[in-house]
């Protein structure tokens, strides 16, 4: 429990339940999740190669960026990220911050993004993956 009240309309917190999510939230949950799970079951990346092969394609045509970033994520968190099935309701640690960071990046939230990076994410992926998720966040609404 908190000790100061907010207005939950307001709130930023992150939510622990998908029926929390707003709608666009949700959808992108679902997409993402449903991409997880391709990606689980190819062979992890390198987060520096992927970025360099990917170089100055368009990210968002062919979901290059999205299943990069969904593939080299545990490499820049320094261990295996967690996605839950699509139809869970619960909402992973991961899965939370990951929206959390593709939202202050929409809102040109700088600050935010500076946090949220720092308190996860070693300094050398923090560019590779600032460049991954600016590849993904069209991407993974429209998958």
């Amino acid at each position: 429990m908190h000790a100061f009240a907010s207005d939950t309309t307001t709130s930023t917190a992150p939510a622990d339940r998908v029926s929390d999510l707003t709608a666009e939230q949700q959808t992108w949950l679902k997409n993402i999740r449903r991409l997880a799970g391709r990606a689980r079951v190819e062979p992890q990346l390198d987060m520096h190669r992927a970025c360099l092969q990917i170089g100055a394609k368009p990210c968002d045509t062919d979901g290059v960026c999205v299943q990069s970033l969904l593939r080299t994520l545990s490499q820049a968190i320094g261990r295996r990220a967690i996605f839950h099935a699509t139809d869970a309701q619960q909402i992973s640690f991961d899965e939370a911050w990951l929206l959390r960071l593709w939202e202050r990046m929409a809102a040109d939230d700088t600050d935010s993004v500076g946090f949220l990076l720092s308190s996860r994410v070693a300094l050398p992926y923090r560019r590779p993956l600032i460049f991954l998720l600016k590849g993904t966040a069209a991407a993974a609404l429209a998958a």
